[in-house]
């Protein structure tokens, strides 16, 4: 993306008001790394709140744990597996997991709506849980509450 378009696409975004909150450069980073131009100007133009929802999942959507003793592995995906949705995603690994830098949006998770998502991280260990989308959404608008006092 070229930087004009993504410095016009952050002063767009911190103009958002309601329930949107305003993202950071990073955020928006983020989203652009993996987002082809066409679908992230279109998103601008016609569905700002969601790329504030897509950077918040992004971000805060997921967590990793110790999985000791809380599921049996093998019954879990494996993380490192799922597909990504872009063809210039990062290849995933352990490392950019458990980094707190993975772009969730960018690969094949399953985002379920009410329930959490539990996925083994190879042999490490770790648990990658993705929280449902309507957690994450309530938890948007909450930090948008608490942003605009």
């Amino acid at each position: 993306m070229k930087p004009i378009i993504k410095g016009a696409f952050v002063i767009f975004l911190t103009c958002l008001g309601g329930l949107s909150i305003a993202q950071s450069s990073d955020d928006i980073e983020a989203l652009s790394a993996f987002l082809p131009d066409g679908k992230l100007s279109y998103l601008q133009n016609n569905n700002p709140s969601l790329i504030a929802e897509m950077a918040y999942i992004n971000k805060h959507g997921y967590y990793v744990s110790d999985m000791e003793g809380k599921k049996d592995a093998s019954e879990l995906p494996d993380a490192l597996l799922v597909p990504s949705m872009y063809e210039n995603a990062i290849p995933l690994s352990e490392q950019l997991i458990t980094s707190g830098n993975l772009n969730l949006l960018a690969y094949q998770f399953s985002l379920r709506h009410e329930e959490h998502t539990y996925y083994r991280i190879g042999q490490s260990g770790k648990m990658l849980v993705v929280l449902p989308r309507k957690l994450a959404q309530e938890n948007l608008r909450k930090a948008s509450v608490t942003k605009s006092k």
